[in-house]
């Protein structure tokens, strides 16, 4: 099942189901189908997994053939949620870093999780250009010790980063 909403629309999550989050606009689907069907083929057919999709404009062809990847999955649902209006919320320029050029805007969908999930108490975000090889419910289960946060280094971008420090510091 699938469905399009705006932001605000979301209520508290009290189902019982793994809430999944991805961003994406229509340039990446591909990539965030590939990672949606990573998730549904590493799933407990037990456990229901909901995924939510913070959507900058992905296609309708693309919606449809995304929906298509849970359509024989009981325990699957996927939601779009149209990101537009919290973007033009937002002052010209905020998401172009110096030094990040080549990441599109849908990169920063994540800052609006606090935002948009306010009303959940866990949620998993996962970049769309990962394939699972586990169930993401043990992610989800892990204990996060009293923090609001659970992550790993990203090492392309401590790379980059690096790599970024490197020419300001050579004046380029």
């Amino acid at each position: 099942m699938t469905d399009t909403r705006s932001f605000h629309e979301l209520s508290i999550q009290s189902d019982g189901c793994i809430p999944v989050i991805l961003s994406s606009d229509d340039l990446y689907a591909p990539y965030a189908a590939v990672t949606i069907r990573s998730i549904v083929h590493h799933s407990d057919p037990s456990r229901c997994y909901k995924i939510y999709i913070l959507d900058g404009g992905i296609s309708q062809e693309n919606r449809t053939l995304i929906a298509q990847i849970v359509t024989a999955e009981p325990n699957f649902t996927i939601q779009h949620i149209a990101i537009g209006p919290l973007l033009e919320s937002e002052p010209s320029g905020t998401f172009h870093l110096p030094g990040l050029s080549h990441f599109s805007n849908a990169a920063y969908y994540r800052f609006f999780i606090p935002q948009v999930f306010k009303n959940f108490t866990k949620v998993i975000y996962l970049d769309v250009d990962l394939i699972l090889l586990t169930d993401v419910a043990a992610l989800y289960s892990a204990d996060l010790f009293g923090f609001s946060v659970g992550a790993c280094r990203d090492f392309s971008m401590t790379i980059l980063a690096s790599n970024y420090q490197a020419l300001e510091d050579d004046g380029g």
